[in-house]
């Protein structure tokens, strides 16, 4: 995880900490 490609937006929301 960590990146922009294929993810959910709420996956790399999370990973900011929003």
């Amino acid at each position: 995880s960590g990146l922009l490609i294929n993810q959910p937006k709420y996956s790399w929301l999370k990973e900011l900490g929003l």
